[in-house]
């Protein structure tokens, strides 16, 4: 007996006698995927959701699939055609490759060639929240029975408004406060309280999803001048309705300037200063790439009229975590305000710490 080893496949033994040919192929064992979706706010099994696998680029399109269509996509069999007519607005939305659909106690199973990357699925289901998810297939430690928690949805109809073409970021801020006990699994599946959505495009109405049954907030963020729009009320929506919050528009920020020194008052190139307003990170703060220049100066623009903080992140020895230090304090005016600069001093260690 003769096997094959590989770091990513795993191949079929083959067993070679005399009679065997003098070239042996070795075949690479499919790989079996298997779960159970289940609804993240009651815990019950999610009979008929849709699985769809080897998917790729899922976009906002999602939210646009009409009540009339997924009457239609329910109406499918188990394993349905992945090219079947019905399926045509799921499509729009992401490409996939294969489709099953979970039985009646939320189970589902896949068969899939092992191959050197990650490999995607992506469950949906009416009014639920799309959940995307990663595995290896060639790595045995990919769990069987996977629990897969699915939340219900909500939409919001919003037309963002600004003077340029540049996309608009949702986000989702979920409450600390007053919600139900549901809402920690909610937030260890999405990765914290502060929750960045697909990118839509400005000056167009648009749908978008948000999470039913939690109170929340929603922000939406841009680049440039533009001053992020916070929707100063909390939310709360029941699963399948729709709230229609208009149009909102973008307002120009106070252009201000922060300085890096080092011990002798020497401006530092080089160093990425983070923006913090409302007790929340500028989401952004990194994309827009705000580092200093050569004389230590960086220029951002600030909300009218507010307050917060800005900082410099450093990575210290021994943690995996960064920690925001020095930090300045910063309250804004009106127009008066604008060129304002605010220094941060590093000390000759935490500039070492930089360097590293």
């Amino acid at each position: 007996m003769y096997e094959a080893k590989e770091k990513v496949y795993c191949f079929e033994r083959l067993n070679v006698s005399k009679d065997s040919p003098e070239e042996l192929v070795f075949s690479i064992v499919p790989a079996r995927y298997a779960g159970q979706v289940i609804d993240g706010a009651t815990g019950e099994p999610l009979a008929g959701a849709f699985v769809l696998a080897d998917c790729y680029e899922i976009t906002r399109e999602l939210s646009s699939v009409t009540p009339e269509q997924w009457k239609a996509i329910h109406a499918l069999e188990s394993s349905p055609d992945v090219y079947d007519a019905a399926l045509r607005p799921l499509r729009r939305a992401c490409r996939f490759y294969q489709v099953t659909r979970t039985d009646k106690n939320g189970f589902y199973g896949l068969t899939v060639t092992p191959g050197p990357s990650s490999y995607e699925i992506c469950v949906v289901e009416e009014n639920y929240l799309a959940r995307e998810i990663s595995f290896w297939p060639a790595k045995k430690r990919d769990p069987e029975n996977a629990l897969v928690r699915i939340f219900p949805a909500a939409k919001v109809l919003l037309e963002p408004i600004k003077e340029d073409p540049v996309v608009v970021q949702p986000y989702w801020i979920i409450d600390a406060n007053d919600n139900p006990d549901w809402v920690s699994d909610f937030v260890k599946t999405y990765g914290g309280r502060k929750i960045e959505i697909s990118s839509i495009i400005p000056n167009h109405p648009r749908t978008i999803f948000v999470p039913a049954g939690l109170n929340f907030r929603l922000q939406l963020c841009t680049s440039g001048k533009w001053c992020p729009i916070t929707i100063p009320q909390s939310i709360n929506l029941t699963q399948g309705e729709l709230l229609d919050i208009g149009r909102q528009v973008f307002q120009p920020g106070i252009p201000v300037i922060v300085k890096v020194v080092d011990s002798e008052r020497n401006g530092v190139e080089g160093v990425m200063v983070t923006q913090l307003f409302d007790g929340l990170l500028h989401p952004w703060s990194h994309t827009r790439n705000p580092i200093t220049n050569k004389n230590g100066l960086v220029t951002f623009n600030a909300p009218p009229y507010s307050k917060g903080r800005f900082c410099i992140r450093i990575r210290t020895d021994g943690r995996r975590g960064l920690e925001e230090q020095p930090t300045i304090s910063y309250q804004i005016g009106g127009e008066e305000d604008a060129g304002r600069e605010f220094t941060i001093q590093l000390s000759d260690e935490m500039l070492q710490e930089l360097l590293k």
